[in-house]
Protein backbone atom coordinates (compact mmCIF):
# COMPACT_ATOMS: atom_id res chain seq x y z
CA UNK A 1 0.00 0.00 0.00
CA UNK A 2 2.83 2.18 0.36
CA UNK A 3 4.52 1.34 -2.19
CA UNK A 4 1.71 2.52 -4.14
CA UNK A 5 1.36 5.59 -2.49
CA UNK A 6 4.73 6.89 -3.09
CA UNK A 7 4.74 5.87 -6.78
CA UNK A 8 1.60 7.67 -7.26
CA UNK A 9 3.38 10.55 -5.43
CA UNK A 10 6.38 10.59 -7.96
CA UNK A 11 4.47 10.20 -10.97
CA UNK A 12 2.56 13.31 -9.66
CA UNK A 13 5.56 14.89 -9.00
CA UNK A 14 7.71 14.31 -12.08
CA UNK A 15 3.95 15.41 -14.02
CA UNK A 16 4.23 18.85 -12.35
CA UNK A 17 7.60 19.36 -13.10
CA UNK A 18 7.14 18.95 -16.45
CA UNK A 19 3.90 20.98 -16.85
CA UNK A 20 5.88 23.69 -15.51
CA UNK A 21 8.01 25.15 -18.02
CA UNK A 22 4.78 24.49 -20.86
CA UNK A 23 2.56 26.53 -18.67
CA UNK A 24 5.56 29.26 -18.66
CA UNK A 25 5.88 29.36 -22.05
CA UNK A 26 2.12 29.69 -22.72
CA UNK A 27 2.20 32.90 -20.53
CA UNK A 28 5.00 33.97 -22.48
CA UNK A 29 3.00 33.35 -25.39
CA UNK A 30 -0.28 35.33 -24.51
CA UNK A 31 1.99 38.19 -23.28
CA UNK A 32 2.92 38.61 -26.72
CA UNK A 33 -0.06 37.58 -28.20
CA UNK A 34 -1.16 40.69 -26.03
CA UNK A 35 1.31 43.00 -27.34
CA UNK A 36 0.73 41.96 -31.42
CA UNK A 37 -2.39 42.96 -30.72
CA UNK A 38 -1.78 46.32 -29.53
CA UNK A 39 0.33 47.32 -32.21
CA UNK A 40 -2.14 46.24 -34.99
CA UNK A 41 -4.30 48.11 -33.12
CA UNK A 42 -1.92 51.08 -33.16
CA UNK A 43 -0.83 50.73 -36.51
CA UNK A 44 -4.76 50.47 -37.80
CA UNK A 45 -5.81 54.05 -35.67
CA UNK A 46 -2.46 55.63 -37.66
CA UNK A 47 -4.38 54.43 -40.51
CA UNK A 48 -7.46 56.13 -39.94
CA UNK A 49 -5.64 58.85 -38.85
CA UNK A 50 -4.07 59.55 -42.12
CA UNK A 51 -6.77 58.36 -43.83
CA UNK A 52 -9.12 61.57 -41.94
CA UNK A 53 -6.20 63.97 -42.62
CA UNK A 54 -5.97 63.09 -46.27
CA UNK A 55 -10.10 63.04 -46.74
CA UNK A 56 -9.80 66.95 -44.86
CA UNK A 57 -6.84 67.89 -47.42
CA UNK A 58 -9.54 66.95 -50.65
CA UNK A 59 -12.64 68.94 -48.44
CA UNK A 60 -10.35 72.17 -48.25
CA UNK A 61 -8.78 71.45 -52.07
CA UNK A 62 -12.75 71.54 -52.87
CA UNK A 63 -13.30 74.62 -51.06
CA UNK A 64 -10.52 76.57 -52.88
CA UNK A 65 -11.46 75.12 -55.90
CA UNK A 66 -15.09 76.78 -55.25
CA UNK A 67 -14.06 79.69 -54.15
CA UNK A 68 -12.23 80.30 -57.25
CA UNK A 69 -14.93 79.08 -59.16
CA UNK A 70 -16.65 81.52 -57.83
CA UNK A 71 -14.34 84.73 -58.08
CA UNK A 72 -13.64 83.59 -61.48
CA UNK A 73 -17.72 83.81 -62.20
CA UNK A 74 -17.57 87.09 -60.81
CA UNK A 75 -14.63 88.53 -62.79
CA UNK A 76 -16.22 87.32 -65.98
CA UNK A 77 -19.72 89.18 -65.02
CA UNK A 78 -17.60 92.12 -63.79
CA UNK A 79 -16.07 92.16 -67.38
CA UNK A 80 -18.86 91.66 -69.53
CA UNK A 81 -20.88 94.40 -67.62
CA UNK A 82 -17.63 97.15 -68.29
CA UNK A 83 -18.01 95.61 -72.25
CA UNK A 84 -21.71 96.56 -72.55
CA UNK A 85 -20.93 99.65 -71.16
CA UNK A 86 -17.79 100.26 -72.97
CA UNK A 87 -20.04 99.83 -76.20
CA UNK A 88 -22.94 101.77 -75.06
CA UNK A 89 -20.28 104.30 -74.58
CA UNK A 90 -19.16 103.94 -77.90
CA UNK A 91 -22.87 104.15 -79.41
CA UNK A 92 -23.13 107.12 -77.62
CA UNK A 93 -19.83 109.03 -78.72
CA UNK A 94 -21.42 108.20 -82.44
CA UNK A 95 -24.56 109.50 -81.72
CA UNK A 96 -22.80 112.86 -80.70
CA UNK A 97 -20.56 112.65 -83.95
CA UNK A 98 -23.26 111.98 -86.28
CA UNK A 99 -24.93 114.62 -84.83
CA UNK A 100 -22.02 117.63 -84.54
CA UNK A 101 -21.73 116.54 -88.42
CA UNK A 102 -25.58 117.37 -88.85
CA UNK A 103 -25.24 120.82 -87.38
CA UNK A 104 -21.50 120.95 -89.50
CA UNK A 105 -23.95 120.39 -92.64
CA UNK A 106 -26.70 123.05 -91.10
CA UNK A 107 -23.94 125.56 -90.74
CA UNK A 108 -22.87 125.31 -94.51
CA UNK A 109 -26.09 125.63 -95.77
CA UNK A 110 -27.14 128.87 -93.83
CA UNK A 111 -23.32 130.16 -94.95
CA UNK A 112 -24.06 129.40 -98.78
CA UNK A 113 -27.48 130.81 -98.26
CA UNK A 114 -26.51 134.28 -96.93
CA UNK A 115 -23.77 134.42 -99.65
CA UNK A 116 -26.23 134.31 -102.28
CA UNK A 117 -27.36 137.73 -101.17
CA UNK A 118 -24.61 140.18 -102.59
CA UNK A 119 -25.54 138.92 -106.46
CA UNK A 120 -29.00 140.78 -105.94
CA UNK A 121 -26.31 144.37 -105.06
CA UNK A 122 -24.11 143.56 -107.75
CA UNK A 123 -26.89 143.31 -110.48
CA UNK A 124 -28.19 146.93 -109.19
CA UNK A 125 -24.87 148.33 -109.62
CA UNK A 126 -24.27 147.04 -112.81
CA UNK A 127 -27.66 148.74 -113.78
CA UNK A 128 -26.96 152.23 -112.10
CA UNK A 129 -23.54 152.27 -114.18
CA UNK A 130 -25.27 151.75 -117.85
CA UNK A 131 -26.60 155.60 -116.65
CA UNK A 132 -23.37 157.27 -115.72
CA UNK A 133 -19.55 157.17 -116.21
CA UNK A 134 -19.08 158.21 -112.48
CA UNK A 135 -21.36 155.05 -111.52
CA UNK A 136 -19.87 152.95 -113.75
CA UNK A 137 -16.58 153.72 -111.86
CA UNK A 138 -18.35 153.04 -108.43
CA UNK A 139 -20.32 150.61 -109.19
CA UNK A 140 -17.12 148.63 -110.96
CA UNK A 141 -15.11 149.02 -107.36
CA UNK A 142 -18.39 147.64 -105.24
CA UNK A 143 -18.72 144.56 -108.03
CA UNK A 144 -14.79 143.66 -107.43
CA UNK A 145 -15.02 144.12 -103.25
CA UNK A 146 -18.27 141.92 -103.49
CA UNK A 147 -16.34 139.48 -105.94
CA UNK A 148 -13.59 139.44 -103.06
CA UNK A 149 -15.39 138.72 -100.24
CA UNK A 150 -17.86 136.27 -102.25
CA UNK A 151 -14.45 134.58 -102.69
CA UNK A 152 -12.80 134.70 -99.14
CA UNK A 153 -16.31 133.24 -97.60
CA UNK A 154 -16.28 129.98 -100.41
CA UNK A 155 -12.83 129.50 -99.50
CA UNK A 156 -14.20 129.71 -95.54
CA UNK A 157 -17.00 127.09 -96.59
CA UNK A 158 -14.79 124.84 -98.24
CA UNK A 159 -12.47 124.65 -95.48
CA UNK A 160 -14.72 124.27 -92.55
CA UNK A 161 -16.55 121.81 -94.87
CA UNK A 162 -13.65 119.88 -95.43
CA UNK A 163 -12.80 119.86 -91.61
CA UNK A 164 -16.13 118.51 -90.99
CA UNK A 165 -15.83 115.76 -93.39
CA UNK A 166 -12.05 115.24 -91.86
CA UNK A 167 -13.98 114.53 -88.36
CA UNK A 168 -16.42 112.54 -89.58
CA UNK A 169 -14.25 110.21 -91.83
CA UNK A 170 -11.80 109.41 -88.77
CA UNK A 171 -14.93 109.39 -85.99
CA UNK A 172 -16.21 106.80 -88.53
CA UNK A 173 -13.07 104.83 -89.10
CA UNK A 174 -11.88 104.95 -85.33
CA UNK A 175 -15.52 103.19 -84.56
CA UNK A 176 -14.58 100.60 -87.43
CA UNK A 177 -11.69 99.71 -85.85
CA UNK A 178 -13.09 99.36 -82.49
CA UNK A 179 -15.56 97.23 -83.62
CA UNK A 180 -13.42 94.83 -85.51
CA UNK A 181 -11.29 95.02 -82.43
CA UNK A 182 -14.11 93.78 -80.58
CA UNK A 183 -15.05 91.16 -82.67
CA UNK A 184 -12.07 89.00 -81.09
CA UNK A 185 -12.42 88.98 -77.87
CA UNK A 186 -11.60 85.50 -76.49
CA UNK A 187 -8.87 84.91 -79.19
CA UNK A 188 -6.51 83.06 -77.32
CA UNK A 189 -3.12 84.34 -76.96
CA UNK A 190 -0.22 82.45 -79.08
CA UNK A 191 3.65 83.50 -79.17
CA UNK A 192 4.11 85.19 -82.58
CA UNK A 193 0.62 85.14 -83.59
CA UNK A 194 -0.75 86.97 -86.42
CA UNK A 195 -3.98 85.29 -87.88
CA UNK A 196 -7.57 85.40 -85.52
CA UNK A 197 -7.27 81.77 -84.65
CA UNK A 198 -4.47 83.19 -82.27
CA UNK A 199 -2.57 86.36 -81.41
CA UNK A 200 0.12 87.71 -79.72
CA UNK A 201 0.25 91.91 -78.56
CA UNK A 202 1.76 93.50 -81.67
CA UNK A 203 0.06 90.72 -83.93
CA UNK A 204 -3.14 91.53 -82.98
CA UNK A 205 -2.49 95.85 -83.57
CA UNK A 206 -1.29 94.74 -86.85
CA UNK A 207 -3.50 92.66 -87.77
CA UNK A 208 -7.16 94.82 -86.92
CA UNK A 209 -5.55 98.18 -88.04
CA UNK A 210 -4.69 95.80 -91.36
CA UNK A 211 -8.67 95.17 -91.83
CA UNK A 212 -9.34 98.80 -91.87
CA UNK A 213 -6.64 100.08 -94.45
CA UNK A 214 -4.06 101.04 -91.89
CA UNK A 215 -0.32 99.51 -92.00
CA UNK A 216 1.66 99.24 -89.17
CA UNK A 217 5.29 97.49 -88.34
CA UNK A 218 5.02 93.87 -86.76
CA UNK A 219 6.50 94.30 -83.46
CA UNK A 220 4.93 96.37 -80.45
CA UNK A 221 8.94 98.26 -80.20
CA UNK A 222 8.84 99.22 -84.13
CA UNK A 223 4.87 100.09 -84.08
CA UNK A 224 5.88 102.67 -80.86
CA UNK A 225 8.07 104.59 -83.66
CA UNK A 226 5.42 105.24 -85.76
CA UNK A 227 2.12 107.73 -85.46
CA UNK A 228 1.87 111.08 -83.26
CA UNK A 229 2.59 110.95 -79.57
CA UNK A 230 0.16 111.42 -77.15
CA UNK A 231 -0.04 112.37 -73.63
CA UNK A 232 -2.48 110.27 -71.20
CA UNK A 233 -4.86 113.43 -70.55
CA UNK A 234 -5.28 113.84 -73.84
CA UNK A 235 -5.81 109.62 -75.10
CA UNK A 236 -8.44 109.27 -77.80
CA UNK A 237 -10.35 106.41 -78.42
CA UNK A 238 -8.69 104.35 -80.81
CA UNK A 239 -5.04 105.92 -79.49
CA UNK A 240 -2.29 102.65 -79.22
CA UNK A 241 -1.34 102.32 -75.56
CA UNK A 242 2.25 100.78 -74.53
CA UNK A 243 4.01 99.14 -71.27
CA UNK A 244 7.20 97.63 -70.44
CA UNK A 245 6.55 94.19 -69.51
CA UNK A 246 8.73 91.60 -69.77
CA UNK A 247 11.87 93.23 -71.15
CA UNK A 248 12.80 96.94 -71.03
CA UNK A 249 10.83 99.38 -73.80
CA UNK A 250 7.74 99.14 -75.26
CA UNK A 251 6.59 95.15 -75.04
CA UNK A 252 3.09 95.42 -74.84
CA UNK A 253 0.37 97.64 -76.05
CA UNK A 254 -3.67 97.77 -77.11
CA UNK A 255 -6.33 100.10 -77.97
CA UNK A 256 -7.51 102.61 -75.81
CA UNK A 257 -11.31 102.24 -75.44
CA UNK A 258 -12.11 105.60 -73.13
CA UNK A 259 -13.36 105.86 -69.83
CA UNK A 260 -9.08 104.40 -68.62
CA UNK A 261 -10.29 100.69 -70.47
CA UNK A 262 -7.99 99.56 -73.47
CA UNK A 263 -8.14 96.26 -75.32
CA UNK A 264 -5.80 94.21 -76.01
CA UNK A 265 -4.11 90.78 -76.36
CA UNK A 266 -3.04 89.58 -72.97
CA UNK A 267 -0.58 86.88 -72.30
CA UNK A 268 -3.01 84.91 -69.88
CA UNK A 269 -6.38 85.66 -71.08
CA UNK A 270 -6.08 86.21 -74.57
CA UNK A 271 -8.27 88.67 -76.60
CA UNK A 272 -9.79 91.11 -73.70
CA UNK A 273 -10.67 94.29 -71.84
CA UNK A 274 -8.32 95.64 -69.28
CA UNK A 275 -8.07 98.79 -67.46
CA UNK A 276 -5.31 101.59 -67.18
CA UNK A 277 -5.72 102.29 -63.86
CA UNK A 278 -4.92 98.81 -62.81
CA UNK A 279 -1.77 98.76 -60.55
CA UNK A 280 -0.42 96.48 -62.73
CA UNK A 281 -0.66 98.38 -66.09
CA UNK A 282 -0.57 101.78 -64.12
CA UNK A 283 2.98 101.19 -63.49
CA UNK A 284 4.12 99.60 -66.62
CA UNK A 285 1.92 102.42 -68.54
CA UNK A 286 5.03 104.22 -71.01
CA UNK A 287 2.95 106.22 -73.44
CA UNK A 288 0.77 106.40 -76.43
CA UNK A 289 0.51 107.09 -80.76
CA UNK A 290 -1.84 107.87 -82.74
CA UNK A 291 -1.82 106.30 -85.64
CA UNK A 292 -5.44 106.75 -87.06
CA UNK A 293 -6.01 110.15 -88.82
Amino acid sequence: MNKKLLSTTLALSICAIAIAPIYKHLDINANTIKNVSATSELKQLESEKLLLKKQLLNAKDKVISTENDVKAAIAEDKTKTQTKANDNKTIENKTTDNKSSLNTKTSNTTTKTTLSKPKSKTSTNKTVSSSTKTSKSTTSKSTSSTTSSKTTATTNKSTTTNRGTTSTATSSKVSAIISTAKSFIGVPYVWGGTTASGFDCSGYIQYVLSKNGISVPRTAAEQYKVGTSVSKSNLRVGDLVFFTTYKEGPSHLGFYLGDGNFIHASSSKGVTISSLNSNYYSSRYIGAKRVIN
